[in-house]
């Protein structure tokens, strides 16, 4: 009967020991999850924050050449060839962010 109440002692020990490392892995895992959501507020923060100017886009210009391109007689294919057409793009805005102020988000 000693046996067993021992061997009985023995596996609640291990099992309270299994118990108490699962619950330091939940409880760094709570942690570690508290951070990124402190994180994601802290960004959250700063995107708002951030003065994006409103602007116009002009009008893309597109330039098509004229090309003659001379047809290639095969008995067996025809191919044509054109160049694609340029694109004028307008410049990106420019965006100004206010720096981190110290202190609570």
């Amino acid at each position: 009967m000693a046996r067993v109440r021992v061997g009985m002692a023995r596996s609640q020990a291990e099992f309270d020991a299994m118990s108490a490392r699962r619950q330091a892995q939940l409880d760094q895992f709570q942690a570690q999850r508290d951070r990124m959501e402190a994180r994601r507020a802290r960004v959250e923060a700063q995107i708002a924050r951030m003065r994006i100017p409103a602007m116009t886009f002009n009008s893309v210009e597109v330039a098509v050449p004229n090309l003659a391109v001379p047809d290639l007689d095969c008995p067996r294919l025809q191919v044509r060839v054109a160049r694609p057409p340029t694109v004028r793009i307008p410049a990106p805005p420019v965006i100004h962010i206010d720096p981190v102020r110290p202190g609570s988000v």
